[in-house]
């Protein structure tokens, strides 16, 4: 299966592959949920992580929106790929689906310390997952999902790296959802970016990364050169 159909067999509620050349953003999950450029001049057509699509670069104040997503309160899950194209400064806001004073979840990627973390805020308390450090210059594909058992767990590439922790409801919001930074404290390129109102399993995770990773090829060791050659135990 190709990435995109690996991802609308889990039936997002919106999905941005984010390949157009200007202008909106397309929602590809049958929703209708089209994102409109806010402010700024992201660059678009630039080389992303899924062969033959493209990103978007978020190389200044730049931002596109709509109406919320959603009103989930409970299960879900968010998924993207980024590329941070400099090391975070400040911190920078890839994805957000709030009402702005409070309400909602918010990836923020931020400087001290360098990690990728999820709030998730109910207005005056909330719940954060921290995620590891991300690579300058090299694409990672992001899932955060909020499980049934109550707990959230975070993936890069496919491989779990942070949770099991809980994570509270929130108040639906009721404003708006932004892809991209509108104070542009921070730099990085996004691609196919889904939202879903149900939780992603660790094996559904692995399985978008896979579709999109390129399969790893065995390297003989020198002076061997087919696998007949091997002994049993490594063919």
């Amino acid at each position: 299966m190709t990435y995109a159909s690996e991802v609308l067999a889990d039936t997002p509620a919106g999905y941005w592959k984010l390949n157009e050349a200007s202008g909106s953003l397309a929602d590809s999950s049958g929703s209708g949920l089209t994102l409109t450029l806010g402010g700024g001049s992201p660059v678009y057509g630039v080389a992303g992580p899924v062969t033959g699509d493209n990103a978007v670069n978020f190389n200044t104040t730049a931002w596109f929106t709509r109406a919320n997503v959603g009103a989930a309160v409970g299960q879900l899950a968010v998924e993207f790929w980024i590329k941070p194209t400099v090391a975070p400064s400040a911190y920078g806001v890839p994805c957000y689906n709030g009402n702005g004073i409070g309400n909602g979840w918010m990836f923020v990627y931020a400087s001290a310390p360098p990690a990728l973390g999820l709030g998730i805020y109910p207005q005056g308390s909330g719940s954060t997952l921290v995620l590891p450090a991300l690579t300058v210059n090299v694409w990672t594909h992001v899932v955060v999902s909020r499980d049934a058992d109550g707990q959230q767990r975070g993936y890069y590439n496919g491989a779990a790296v942070a949770g099991p922790s809980a994570w509270s409801n929130y108040t639906a919001p009721t404003n708006f959802f932004r892809l991209g930074d509108s104070a542009g404290q921070q730099k990085f390129q996004l691609a196919h970016v889904a939202y879903y109102a149900h939780p992603l399993s660790a094996a559904r995770a692995a399985a978008h990364y896979g579709a999109a990773a390129p399969p790893a090829t065995p390297v003989d060791p020198p002076g061997i050169s087919t696998a007949s050659s091997r002994p049993p135990a490594y063919r």
